[in-house]
Formats: C-alpha cells, structure tokens, sequence
C-alpha cells in the first residue's frame, strides 16, 4: 500500500487524484481485468471535457491518504504548493509545479504519535500577516506550523477529556465566523464518539 500523489492539468485547469495501490484478486481472469479497466478508461476519457497529462508525480509515505491535500500558495511565494498529510508517518509540503520538496524548509516532518482523516487548512493563528498550517489530528489535536514548518506549540492545543469516550475527527474542519463579527476566528470540528464497553 502507498499513498502518492499525481498532478494533471489540461485547459488551465489543475487536478489531484489521489492513488491509493492494494493488491485485489481478479474477478475472473487477468484478461477480462485488464479488459474492464481499459473499457472503463475508454468511456472516462470520452466523458471528460479536459485533456490532462501528467505533470509529476511523487511518493509521500507508505501509508494511505484519508483526506485529500492542500492546494495553495503555502510559502506566500505566488505559486502552488501541495500540502499532504497522509494517514500516518509524514505531513510534506511539495512545490506545485514540480513535486519537489520545497528547500529552506523543515518540511517533510516525521509524525510516528498523529494520524490524520481531515485535509490541511490554513490560518493565520499567530497574527503575522503569513498564513500558518492547521491540523487536526484524528484524535482532535489541533497543530499548527509556520509555513516553513516550524512547529507553533504554543498555539496548538489538546482538549480535555470530560468524559471516558474516544473521540474522533474523520472530516475536515471550518474556519467560518460564526458570532458574524466580520472575523474568521471560529473552528468548526465534527467528531465521531466511540463509547467502550467495559469504561462503564
């Protein structure tokens, strides 16, 4: 199993798919697997309106994503980058336009203790005027990094545990205002509760 990433684009349009590779056993035979796959293909192509080629591609980790990437002007440098957090194992930034990794920078950072079902966001936590990385783990830690990955520990933050349940963040959060003061400051995180029998 890997997690990869590929980059097309095709009538200025740019678009991520997301790979995930598992061994499946044949439904029939490998003739008519690689028979439905290339028919499959053949009908795709002829329903999308784009003509995409491949411009890179790279591997991030060995494990698989849970939540797609972000797409943005990370390094407050014009251009794209693409910011992965693969299940487990490392969170990368990569440069756009080559899938390189992005110099002058701490990224890719090693995380062994997180795992991640919510894609990276971006705020500004520390009011520099240079938006930050934001993740929220699946265990609902909420980390922030520079753009150049430096860890904002003293913006991060691990909520309490009031009551003996486990809880867990498998969709992306919301930046969003929600006391419609005219700032985005509110963080919106749904969370999945998982209740153990033998705790009560």
């Amino acid at each position: 199993m890997s997690a990869t990433i590929e980059i097309f684009y095709g009538a200025s349009v740019i678009r991520i798919s997301l790979l995930l590779c598992y061994l499946s056993l044949a439904v029939r035979s490998d003739e008519h697997a690689i028979g439905s796959k290339f028919q499959a293909e053949k009908i795709e192509r002829k329903k999308c309106q784009y003509n995409l080629k491949m411009l890179w591609h790279t591997d991030v980790g060995t494990s698989p994503f849970a939540a797609p990437p972000l797409v943005a002007d990370i390094d407050g440098g014009g251009g794209l980058e693409v910011a992965a957090a693969p299940f487990s194992e490392s969170i990368t930034v990569l440069d756009g336009n080559t899938g390189k990794q992005l110099t002058d920078s701490h990224w890719p950072l090693h995380n062994l203790e997180s795992t991640f079902h919510a894609s990276p966001l971006q705020y500004d936590i520390d009011g520099d005027g240079f938006l930050d990385i934001l993740l929220v783990s699946s265990s609902g830690e909420i980390i922030f990094y520079r753009d150049d990955g430096v860890l904002l520990g003293d913006f991060s933050y691990q909520g309490p545990d009031h009551v003996s349940v486990d809880a867990h963040v498998y969709a992306t959060p919301v930046l969003i205002d929600i006391n419609r003061d005219g700032v985005i400051d509110e963080l919106v995180v749904s969370t999945t509760h998982m209740f153990v029998e033998e705790d009560y």
